[in-house]
């Protein structure tokens, strides 16, 4: 049985923070259950990318260096970065719950085995051998020879291929090798964001607050993140906190597009990333919060900032946007026959529309599929209601998996 985890984005706790513990808790029971109905030959957990969040920690703020810089002490600010994660007690309550999980399936004669591949926001630990060690031992990995993890995979047997999805998004990958954009907007941008808001709003009457809008690094597109911020502090104040907010991202979007790190990635004479990112945060500043939320309501407009295909060639077509649309929908790599799907998704999400999986589903079903959408009503991203979905899972795979001779 190959079981795949993304996106934990296990952090410090010093700029956001980091994954409820109890996740893994209730993550090893549903798997238990699904163990005991199924009888699998062997367990492989594969963590999938984004696990460690080297990039949303404070840290940065104490130094000079960058994730691009060409200086051999990087190293060290990696190293630094891992130790206070894998030190961090949240996470190490979560990863024992899930080791000690596994010590049980292990004991029951069951072979067990962990791998990992990096993604955009954990790539750094393969540029520091002492990093690739610590997680080895954190995760609770065999020692391998090899100073790096591999990116991707291929189990010939089960017929999957996996690796993390920033290849698709030009704002998060560059190459193997590169330093992405979005490094520089998380840490020069996002983190500082917050660092100002926490001193702007640092009392316990705003933590619902600071919790909202600290998920910014989630938003996509860049230019839905004033729509985003808008929308939170309307609700935790109107008005008065939607001026407090936006004048210091205002500040904050001037001195980023001012930056070294946007002016080395010109391209003379040609529409780049470097553009794209640009003028989404000129019209950021240009605009009160308000106003872009209701221009966002504009799906031509949406269009043309959502992606530097759209910013280069200034579409307006229906065509164009209907292309656009198709090219950034996960619907777009279904299948003949896919396997069944089930999807939860909450109706009031502020960082994926619900018409994203109404549209999947859809896709799925047209394949020939079996897909099954449940709406949490008034649910966000995520919601808090988990013990609830994981029975309804348990009984799904219940229905799906090979019974036992």
């Amino acid at each position: 049985m190959l079981v795949f985890i993304s996106d934990l984005h296990f952090t410090d706790g010093t700029a956001t923070s980091t994954l409820n513990p109890g996740i893994f808790k209730i993550f090893s029971g549903l798997m238990q259950d699904i163990i005991n109905r199924s009888t699998p030959e062997y367990l492989n957990i594969v963590f999938l990318g984004d696990i460690f969040d080297l990039l949303r920690t404070g840290h940065w703020n104490s130094t000079q260096l960058r994730p691009w810089s060409e200086d051999e002490k990087l190293c060290d600010v990696i190293n630094e970065i891992i130790l206070r994660i894998t030190a961090y007690a949240p996470n190490l309550e979560a990863i024992n719950h899930l080791k000690q999980f596994l010590r049980e399936i292990s004991e029951t004669g069951v072979p067990v085995g962990v791998e990992y591949l990096p993604g955009n926001h954990d790539r750094m630990i393969n540029q520091s051998p002492a990093s690739v060690e610590s997680i080895t031992r954190f995760l609770g990995m065999e020692k391998h020879d090899s100073h790096k993890f591999p990116v991707q995979k291929l189990w010939e047997d089960h017929r999957v291929f996996a690796r993390h999805g920033e290849i698709y998004d030009p704002v998060n990958y560059e190459g193997e090798e590169k330093a992405p954009l979005g490094d520089a907007i998380v840490i020069d941008l996002l983190n500082r964001f917050m660092e100002e808001i926490k001193k702007e709003f640092g009392t316990a009457d705003s933590k619902a607050l600071l919790s909202e809008i600290a998920e910014i690094d989630n938003v996509r597109p860049l230019i839905d993140i004033p729509a985003y911020i808008n929308n939170v502090c309307r609700k935790h104040g109107g008005d008065p906190i939607v001026r407090r907010v936006k004048k210091i991202w205002d500040k904050l979007a001037v001195e980023f597009v001012r930056s070294d790190v946007l002016s080395r990635r010109d391209k003379i004479l040609k529409w780049d990333i470097a553009n794209t990112v640009r003028a989404a945060l000129f019209l950021t500043r240009r605009f009160s919060n308000g106003l872009i939320a209701d221009m966002l309501s504009n799906q031509r407009l949406r269009d043309l900032f959502a992606g530097e295909t759209y910013l280069a060639k200034k579409a307006a077509s229906e065509e164009a946007i209907k292309e656009g649309a198709a090219r950034i929908s996960p619907a777009r790599l279904v299948k003949s026959k896919p396997v069944p799907f089930l999807i939860f998704h909450g109706d009031a999400d502020p960082l994926v529309p619900l018409q994203q999986s109404q549209k999947m589903v859809a896709a799925l079903k047209a394949a020939g599929g079996s897909a099954e959408l449940i709406v949490k009503p008034g649910g966000g991203h995520p919601w808090l209601t988990l013990p609830e979905e994981v029975k309804i899972m348990a009984d799904w795979f219940d229905q799906r998996l090979a019974k036992p001779a």
